[in-house]
């Protein structure tokens, strides 16, 4: 009884104004917390913020794509990002390399290793306005473009989207400029072409917040089979097109063999997963290896923080079961194909 108001009892012998002041009670209270009071420890993937080396926290508390209110102040400054705010900004692909040369380093971003002739054409003139008047070719078939001028970055970006590129993801903790054959597209003995599934997993990744940070770089190369090799063996994610005949355990026809933990610097070539799938499924099948590194890559010590070091902890096997749950969880709609070790690769004849 409530003054001279008189509730209801329900079944359960509270009355309707009883229950409403529980729940009243019960949304104020914090069920997350432990018992003690305590809140639970913040974490990056499991790891407890106190156990993250400098580049984990620095990317904690400022993610790379978040640092372009940063750049503009620097650029109307003429001031060149240093320590950890110049780690940050490699992930945009400008690297602060003095002494070495003065200014910046732009390092372009050219998924299947292909370019346009006007697209050369526009490197060149950002080279002369604003560089040294020449680029660098570098080891994963991109250019680079050195002695940028603190105040020109953003001048440097524009010319860059006028022209169709991008230096995004080229540096620091991404995955670096895809590459594919040198050949691809017009040889005449390649079991396929695979620089459009290369460029489309570039683009989800520089379109995934998640793969815009990874735990360390990580490498990925397309194999077309054909005359001239990608060299795909010293990559973290290996696709090489083969062809699979009648006496393997997935239907006859052209497939990517999938390798994994290559470090050229390591003199480490990636291992036979002994798995393959459709070139058609090597984008979705990449993004879920990537986001298995993602979750379980070390980020407390950036020396054993690459691919190799999670199939040296956990296993090869391991990270197959990880990256078939991760396509399950991702309703990729297909599982990676398991056949017999090296699956023959036979060209077609001329």
């Amino acid at each position: 009884m409530r003054g001279d108001l008189v509730t209801e009892q329900t079944d359960n012998g509270f009355t309707q104004d009883q229950i409403a002041c529980l729940m009243s009670a019960l949304t104020k209270l914090d069920l997350t917390a432990p018992s003690g009071g305590k809140a639970p420890a913040e974490h990056v993937y499991g790891t407890p913020l106190e156990d993250l080396c400098k580049e984990e926290i620095a990317k904690y508390k400022l993610h790379p794509l978040d640092i372009w209110d940063r750049l503009e102040h620097w650029t109307a400054r003429n001031e060149i990002a240093t320590g950890l705010d110049q780690f940050l900004l490699r992930h945009l692909g400008f690297f602060n390399v003095e002494p070495a040369s003065r200014g910046y380093m732009i390092r372009l971003r050219l998924p299947a290793c292909q370019m346009r002739g006007d697209q050369m054409q526009a490197v060149a003139e950002i080279a002369d306005t604003y560089g040294p008047g020449h680029a660098h070719v570098t080891t994963r078939g991109n250019l680079q473009v050195r002695e940028i001028a603190p105040k020109d970055v953003l001048k440097v970006m524009d010319a860059l989207t006028e022209a169709g590129l991008s230096c995004q993801g080229s540096g620091a903790d991404s995955a670096r400029n895809l590459t594919t054959s040198p050949t691809a597209g017009f040889d005449p003995v390649e079991l396929i072409n695979l620089a459009p599934h290369t460029r489309r997993l570039s683009n989800l990744i520089l379109n995934k917040r998640d793969l815009r940070a990874l735990p360390r770089k990580f490498n990925i190369s397309f194999d077309n089979g054909g005359s001239i090799s990608a060299l795909s063996d010293s990559n973290d994610i290996a696709f090489q097109a083969v062809k699979v005949g009648n006496d393997a355990p997935v239907d006859p026809g052209i497939y990517c063999r999938i390798g994994l933990g290559g470090i050229s610097g390591h003199r480490d070539l990636t291992r036979e997963t002994g798995m393959v799938c459709t070139p058609d499924q090597t984008v979705m099948a990449g993004f879920a290896m990537l986001m298995v590194f993602v979750e379980h890559a070390d980020r407390t010590n950036r020396k054993r923080a690459r691919l190799k070091y999670v199939l040296d902890a956990k296993g090869l096997e391991w990270f197959i079961e990880a990256t078939q749950a991760k396509l399950a969880e991702i309703d990729a709609g297909f599982q990676l194909d398991a056949t017999k070790p090296n699956p023959r690769s036979a060209a077609p004849s001329r």
